[in-house]
């Protein structure tokens, strides 16, 4: 069968250099990342400990596979702006998954399991300390200038 007479985007993806997929890798895995740290800022800043905690997860996969996609990388010219891009985004993504709810395992199983009238009580009292302590810090604020990624508390300062 000619996949090329169907212009399939396969046949062209398969005859990139594998340095360029890595590359191209790379970005989506960063742009990702970026929108988890979005998608985490939101969610602590609305004290939503599930969506927070699911968040958290997603987002420490896309830096740990940032980070290989990194060490794959052929070219040092690629792999240095790799890494000043990476070192942007892991730095707020650190601060941000220290922020992030980290159910006990014992949380988890109550949260996902689907008995009625189970004791859900580890989950109800991990998610009102991870609030109260939400509320005790102060909402998050993202700035971007140019390149650069800073995650700050948000001040009242800022809003006007």
């Amino acid at each position: 069968m000619d996949l090329s007479a169907r212009g399939d985007a396969v046949v062209m993806a398969t005859a990139l250099p594998r340095a360029t997929v890595r590359r191209r890798s790379f970005d989506h895995v960063a742009n990702s990342a970026l929108c988890r740290i979005v998608n985490l800022v939101g969610a602590i800043n609305r004290r939503d400990f599930m969506v927070a905690w699911l968040e958290s997860c997603d987002l420490a996969r896309a830096v740990v596979e940032s980070e290989s996609l990194v060490l794959q990388m052929t070219s040092d010219r690629e792999r240095r702006a790799a890494i000043a891009r990476l070192d942007t985004v892991r730095h707020v993504a650190l601060k941000l998954l220290a922020r992030a709810p980290k159910p006990s395992p014992l949380a988890i199983a109550q949260v996902r399991s689907t008995l009625v009238g189970l004791d859900r009580s580890a989950w109800a009292d991990e998610e009102q300390r991870w609030m109260e302590a939400c509320t005790k810090a102060g909402p998050l604020w993202i700035a971007t200038e140019g390149d650069s990624l800073t995650l700050t508390r948000f001040t009242t300062a800022r809003s006007s």
